[in-house]
């Protein structure tokens, strides 16, 4: 599952089961029990980190690119740009209607990190100040500090 587990959710989560597992009569310690066997843990930093990263989008992108890499040249950057923008728009909802996301912020996340992920390929479609190389290294400074950064908005 890619949804984020926080451990407020996890606390709420666990309170909420065990309640209604005591309303039929169960005891503490089994209720107890069979929560921590069955409850999702809230997450690591880690675990967060491999959430947060759209893993199917940036295939599929990165699938198509290949496709279309020895038609560069100015050529196909309008095309380069339309599956930009399709996918951008599909990820959101891939993730929450596939992979059964729900948290909304974890969707924004998702879907910022596949353009920054983008941007840190390096295709020339996406240049910065005329130049693929700095483009490429801007790319990838970006996708460095948001890797590190992002996952700890997550954290309660």
């Amino acid at each position: 599952m890619r949804n984020i587990v926080t451990r407020t959710e996890y606390d709420n989560r666990k309170q909420n089961i065990m309640q209604k597992i005591k309303a039929d009569g169960v005891s503490e310690a089994e209720a107890e029990s069979t929560v921590e066997t069955n409850l999702p843990k809230s997450e690591n930093y880690q675990s967060r980190l491999l959430k947060l990263i759209p893993t199917e989008v940036i295939g599929v992108y990165i699938f198509i690119s290949g496709l279309l890499e020895g038609y560069q040249g100015g050529k196909y950057t309008l095309l380069y740009w339309i599956i930009f923008g399709l996918l951008f728009i599909i990820n959101p909802i891939y993730l929450r209607y596939v992979t059964n996301v729900r948290n909304k912020k974890q969707l924004v996340v998702c879907t910022v990190g596949f353009a920054v992920w983008v941007l840190s390929l390096g295709n020339s479609f996406i240049i910065i100040g005329g130049d693929v190389v700095f483009s490429r290294l801007l790319g990838s400074i970006i996708l460095a500090l948001y890797t590190l950064v992002v996952p700890i908005f997550f954290k309660d």
